[in-house]
C-alpha cells in the first residue's frame, strides 16, 4: 500500500521584477491612501486642532520666560520663608513667600533671593497668559524681579512633554497616518483639558 502525502507543491521565488513591481504596487496604493486621507475632513480638522494645542504650549511657555498679563492684588497675611543665609546688606535669603490677597486666594511664590519681606497690605502683581489665563509668575512690592508661582510649575511640565511629542510627531509624519494623527489629537486635548482645570 502506497501512502500519500499531502505535500504543498514547491513554490517557485519570484524574479527580481516581480518582486519590484509588488513593491510599486504597495507604495502606490499607499500614496493613493495619503491624498485620500489628506482630503478628508478627518485630517484636516484633527491637523488644525493639533497646530492650536502647539500654538497654545507655546504661548504659555512664553508668557512664563516673557511678557504676561498682570494683575493687582493687595496682601492681607504674608508668611515668609526664611534661610538663615544673608548678603553683605544684612538682607536675609528668602525661599518662599505666602501671600494671602484680600480676596483670600493664597499665592505661593518660590523666591530663592535676598529680598526683604514685603510689608503687609502691601502691592503685589500676579502674572497670567493671555489665552488660558493661567498664573505663572509674580511680583512683590520689595523687588523688581518676577518669581515663579508654585502652581506654575507641572503646568508647565505638562506643556513641555506636550510640546516635545507634538512637535516630534509632526515632524517624523505621524500626522498622515489617521491611527496616530488620532492618537496625538487625543493625548493633546487629555493636556489641554488637565491644564485647564488645573
Amino acid at each position: 500500500m502506497t501512502g500519500h502525502t499531502n505535500r504543498r507543491p514547491r513554490r517557485t521565488p519570484l524574479s527580481r521584477e516581480e518582486v519590484a513591481h509588488i513593491i510599486q504596487l504597495k507604495k502606490r496604493k499607499a500614496h493613493i491612501q495619503l491624498l485620500l486621507f489628506k482630503k478628508s475632513l478627518q485630517y484636516k480638522i484633527l491637523n488644525v486642532f493639533v497646530l492650536c494645542c502647539v500654538f497654545v504650549f507655546w504661548e504659555l511657555i512664553i508668557c512664563f520666560l516673557g511678557p504676561c498679563s498682570y494683575k493687582v492684588y493687595f496682601s492681607k497675611e504674608i508668611i515668609p520663608k526664611q534661610e538663615f543665609r544673608s548678603d553683605s546688606k544684612g538682607v536675609y535669603l528668602l525661599s518662599e513667600l505666602n501671600i494671602m490677597d484680600t480676596n483670600e486666594t493664597r499665592f505661593l511664590l518660590m523666591v530663592d533671593d535676598f529680598i526683604e519681606v514685603p510689608p503687609k497690605f502691601s502691592k503685589f502683581y500676579i502674572g497670567t497668559d493671555f489665552i488660558l489665563q493661567k498664573q505663572l509668575r509674580g511680583i512683590v512690592s520689595t523687588s523688581e524681579k518676577s518669581y515663579r508661582i508654585f502652581t506654575s510649575s507641572p503646568i508647565l511640565l505638562l506643556t513641555v512633554i506636550a510640546l516635545f511629542i507634538s512637535l516630534m510627531a509632526m515632524l517624523n509624519n505621524l500626522n498622515h497616518n489617521p491611527y496616530s494623527l488620532t492618537a496625538i489629537a487625543i493625548f493633546n486635548a487629555m493636556i489641554l483639558l488637565v491644564i485647564f482645570l488645573y
